[in-house]
């Protein structure tokens, strides 16, 4: 058997989750907890511009609901997926938290910009739908790049001493 096969193997046995079981619980939650502000943050803004007819408004309305998801990502991050309940690091940690935001929606919007030039360099319609699919490989690229930034610098303490391994506080 390959090299490359047995790590496959050992990655499929139940001996490897449940070795690795915190962290993979840890980064369901995680994960879970960007979904929900990604889809508050979609809702915001339709709300926004279909429902309250501001259209006109709709950077505003962008930022609004960006700010809105921030906040409760936050929350939940902290509380639920690092199972952080120190109060006294709330504050700075929210600054770092809201920092790596902002890095990675510039980095968001710089790799989109950088694939639109790829795709129109290649000829194609960059707004036919290859915008969505170059997204979707861009929010991959910061989410990754969010969970790096975070779990080194925003929840340091967390990260220290391995508090997502703990069972959540009752």
């Amino acid at each position: 058997m390959s090299k490359f096969m047995r790590i496959i193997r050992s990655v499929l046995t139940k001996d490897f989750f449940m070795t690795h079981q915190a962290r993979f619980w840890f980064l369901v939650r995680y994960t879970c907890a960007a979904l929900i502000g990604s889809v508050l943050q979609i809702l915001f803004l339709y709300i926004w511009v279909s429902l309250l007819g501001l259209a006109h408004l709709y950077l505003l309305g962008l930022a609004l609901g960006f700010i809105l998801a921030l906040v409760v990502t936050f929350a939940l991050q902290k509380l639920w997926a690092f199972r952080d309940r120190e109060r006294r690091t709330a504050s700075r940690q929210l600054l770092s938290y809201a920092s790596v935001a902002i890095s990675g929606l510039v980095l968001n919007a710089l790799l989109l910009a950088g694939a639109k030039a790829a795709f129109e360099y290649l000829g194609f319609d960059f707004f036919g739908g290859w915008y969505l699919l170059a997204q979707a490989v861009c929010i991959s690229i910061v989410a990754f790049f969010n969970l790096t930034l975070n779990f080194l610098f925003t929840f340091r303490r967390a990260r220290r001493e391995q508090l997502w391994n703990r069972p959540p506080a009752r």
